[in-house]
Order: structure tokens, then C-alpha cells, then sequence
């Protein structure tokens, strides 16, 4: 069950999304554990991109940086963890959502990374991500990643209901997600 979304600033295109380094961490955030993140994208893809792959790759081991640089700082006697800190993804658990906005309608599809997929994004995908994203922008095609498969994750189930018994968690500051605002130079 989702409690709370939580909406960090972000810039995106269709070849990547950047995240703030620090995981959030605010109080009403004590006590729930992080299922994963959304992607906004305008057109739906039946496969999970090597970009979101790398993305998500890199939340979970910066969650578990994180978590465990809160974990050492409590047991040095500093604040103690669970005020709000983050917790650490759970590479089993995590997943990478996927919000559409295709013409008249929103589609949302939920993927889960796999070990392999984990593995190829840690290794040889960070350095194959970065070239052919740079190269696609050049170009203006799509990125083509070597080395990506498509067992480097799973479909994950979401279930939508009419009951919402949570919140949405957003900056008090500035802009927080630039996709609705359109192209600006």
C-alpha cells in the first residue's frame, strides 16, 4: 500500500531522468519503507528502458549508502536513525513505475530489476548509458545500449483502488518536476 509519494526536483528527457544526489528524508516519512519511483514519460513502451534500469540501479545502492552512513552516524552517537532517515531500498522489493501520458489517456506499468539487470547497470551499463545517450541527443534517434537485455527485469503487479489514505510529500521550494511545464529556452 502506497502512504505517501514523495516528489524530489527532477529533470528528465526521453533518454534520462536526473535525481537529486540525497535521498529525501523528511519526519512524516518515519515508519515507511520506499517502494521504488515513477517516470513520466509521454509515449508507452511495452519494455523497460536501459536508462531507467541504470537510474534505478543507482537509487537502490545510494539508499543503501545512505541508510548505512545514518546507521554509523547513530551508532557514533549521532542523531539517531528513524527520525525521517532514509531506509534502503530493497532490490527484491523496489520498483520502477512507469506514468504515460499518451493521447486521451495515463498508463501505468510497474517493473521490477532483476539481479542481471542490477549487475549489467553497476558494470558495463553506467559507461554504455552514457555514450549512446550523448550520441542519441546528437543524432536525434533513440539510444540503442549494448549489451541490454530484457531479463534484466520483470512486470510488477499494481493494483489502483478508489481508496487513497495517504499524502504527497513535495519541495517548499522552486520547481519540483519540469514535464508539465513544456519546453522552455
Amino acid at each position: 500500500e502506497v502512504r505517501c509519494i514523495v516528489l524530489p526536483p527532477q529533470v528528465g528527457s526521453q533518454y534520462d531522468v536526473k535525481l537529486p544526489d540525497a535521498l529525501p528524508s523528511h519526519p512524516a516519512l518515519q515508519g515507511l519503507k520506499p517502494l521504488g519511483w515513477i517516470h513520466t514519460q509521454q509515449r508507452e513502451s511495452p519494455h523497460l528502458s536501459p536508462v531507467d534500469v541504470q537510474a534505478h540501479a543507482a537509487l537502490v545502492a545510494r539508499s543503501a549508502d545512505a541508510a548505512a552512513a545514518t546507521e554509523g552516524s547513530a551508532a557514533a552517537g549521532g542523531a539517531a536513525s528513524g527520525a525521517g532517515a532514509p531506509q534502503a531500498w530493497s532490490p527484491d522489493e523496489a520498483v520502477v513505475a512507469t506514468c504515460s501520458f499518451t493521447l486521451a489517456s495515463v498508463t501505468l506499468t510497474a517493473h521490477r530489476v532483476t539481479s542481471k539487470g542490477l549487475d549489467w547497470a553497476r558494470g558495463e551499463g553506467g559507461g554504455a548509458i552514457a555514450a549512446a545517450a550523448a550520441a542519441a541527443a546528437a543524432s536525434g534517434a533513440g539510444p540503442g545500449i549494448k549489451g541490454f537485455k530484457t531479463d534484466f527485469y520483470d512486470k510488477a503487479q499494481i493494483t489502483l483502488t478508489d481508496a487513497i489514505r495517504g499524502f504527497f510529500l513535495v519541495p517548499d521550494e522552486g520547481s519540483w518536476n519540469y514535464f508539465f511545464q513544456g519546453v522552455k529556452f
